[in-house]
């Protein structure tokens, strides 16, 4: 009976350890093996980067111009809706008659001058001989001047056609015919393609007057206004070019190295035409001071042969007096040949036309801001960079609730630095889009500018993206499993999310935290 008692009691124990055995195994086999970690979902959507500032509200300027005299227009420099700086010229009347006559007011001014030193001077036979000796020398260089002008008319006719049928012309189909096509997308694409059918006329007509003319010298003041007027056609033209190409962004026709290249080309077609241009502007001084000392030089020697008395002296200095005043006289008629705006802002109306005869103090232009108010806030250095002309603001006031939102654009950033508590910052100007009784003088505004956005992008939360040794991020996958990827990353936007161009898919687990 006791060896049946311990049998009983060895099952029970060994059922005992066979249940502890199970229980064990089971919770190792069958436990989680899971780590609890935070992550984010790779999702698709918007993404917005913006620089916050504060600035002050400050009242626009607006002003009408027009002509202290009358005559006919020979150039119009902005539209309506253009935007133009302080001191920028908007239009200017004929005045080569008054150009040609303060010239020759200025070479008589300083041929009497000349006179009047040669008479209290007094004359010996070896002076009259040596002038006699200037006045060769002086139709030598008006010779020699008159010839250097016409090889830089030429030259500045060579320089433009390949400015434009070269450099330019490389991104256009058919540049040539009444419908020149840009190659590629921009917002400036009608008005290229416009403008290289208005250039290709002003080759045209250019190319046909120094093939038909001789170019005498009779015809070398034609030709010099020509080039010079043909010139500054082709300058605007290129500029207009330069801020196209400089706005380009790589596309799956379009390379970087497309574009470096055409911003190449147009950089240096502009240089040429601004050499062109100052070749010719000096040749043709070089004219007029070769031509003043030739008039000089005789009648120097006139002077020196005749001898003088005291009464000619006298009369002598009352002729200098004479041609000062004269000299003054159309440098101030000249200048009432021009408008120029006072402000920086935003023509609204312009009232003349080239080839029109207008009257004076009949309003040309009207130049005002695009608002009645414009805000002026200063940028800190770190954000410069980021912002640029024509950039949106989402505006708030002090004095009206958070839900009170105004709308502004960015019209001006100073290039000079504004020291500030020992912090670089730079002045920025920005317009109201609309104008709002609600919005007064020295008001404080608080500006949301937004500088860079992306439509339709997959992102993940900035914490997630891992930068040592790289850039990737852990991917939390179905099973439990973590896999590191890498990714290409574009722009952070202001509320800590960042783009992913490449990498993750849309759905997918990134870890934040573990």
């Amino acid at each position: 009976m006791y060896k049946k008692f311990l049998t009983k009691k060895y099952i029970i124990l060994l059922v005992i350890i066979l249940v502890i055995a199970v229980s064990v195994g089971g919770f190792f086999l069958f436990r989680d093996n899971s780590v609890d970690y935070e992550y984010s979902v790779v999702e698709k959507g918007d993404l917005v980067q913006e620089v916050n500032v504060t600035g002050k509200v400050k009242p626009a300027s607006k002003v009408d111009l027009a002509f202290e005299t009358s005559g006919r227009v020979v150039g119009v420099y902005a539209d309506v809706g253009k935007r133009v700086y302080a001191g920028q010229t908007l239009a200017v009347l004929n005045s080569s008659q008054y150009q040609a006559q303060y010239l020759q007011a200025q070479a008589s001014l300083d041929a009497e001058i000349a006179k009047l030193a040669e008479l209290q001077k007094g004359t010996r036979l070896e002076e009259i001989e040596i002038q006699k000796t200037k006045v060769l020398n002086a139709e030598e260089s008006v010779t020699d001047a008159k010839s250097n002008l016409k090889n830089y008319i030429r030259d500045s006719y060579t320089k433009s056609d390949d400015s434009v049928r070269n450099k330019v012309d490389q991104f256009f189909t058919n540049p040539r015919s009444f419908t020149p096509q840009l190659n590629f997308e921009s917002s400036y694409k009608l008005e290229m393609e416009t403008q290289r059918f208005f250039i290709e006329s002003v080759l045209v007509k250019w190319f046909e007057s120094i093939s038909v003319s001789d170019m005498t010298d009779s015809e070398i003041d034609n030709q010099f206004n020509l080039a010079k007027d043909s010139l500054g056609k082709i300058g605007s033209f290129l500029d207009l070019t330069a801020l196209t190409v400089n706005s380009l962004n790589t596309t799956s026709s379009l390379t970087q190295a497309q574009i470096d290249g055409y911003r190449l080309d147009i950089n240096t077609a502009r240089t040429n035409i601004n050499t062109a241009v100052n070749n010719l502007l000096t040749a043709k001084e070089k004219l007029r001071t070769a031509e003043s000392n030739l008039l000089l030089a005789k009648q120097e020697l006139t002077l020196k042969s005749a001898g003088a008395t005291a009464e000619q002296i006298l009369a002598q200095e009352a002729r200098v007096k004479s041609a000062e005043a004269n000299v003054n006289n159309y440098s101030a008629l000249i200048a009432k040949n021009v408008i120029s705006s006072p402000i920086n802002g935003v023509v609204t109306k312009k009232n003349i036309e080239v080839g029109e005869i207008v009257q004076p103090n009949v309003p040309a232009f009207s130049v005002i801001s695009t608002s009645k108010y414009e805000i002026e806030t200063n940028v800190p250095e770190a954000d410069v960079s980021k912002i640029k002309v024509g950039n949106k603001a989402k505006i708030t006031l002090d004095a009206y609730e958070d839900d009170e939102i105004f709308y502004a654009h960015i019209i001006s950033i100073e290039p000079a630095e504004t020291i500030i508590e020992g912090v670089s910052a730079y002045k920025t100007a920005l317009q109201f889009d609309k104008e709002d009784e609600k919005i007064k003088s020295g008001m404080t505004a608080n500006m949301d500018i937004m500088t860079d956005s992306r439509e339709g992008v997959l992102f993940i939360p900035f914490r997630a993206l891992i930068t040592e040794g790289g850039k990737f991020v852990e991917v939390l996958n179905d099973d439990g499993t973590i896999e590191k990827k890498t990714v290409e990353t574009g722009m952070r936007s202001s509320d800590g999310r960042i783009e992913i161009v490449s990498g993750l898919k849309e759905g997918e687990k990134v870890v934040t935290s573990k």
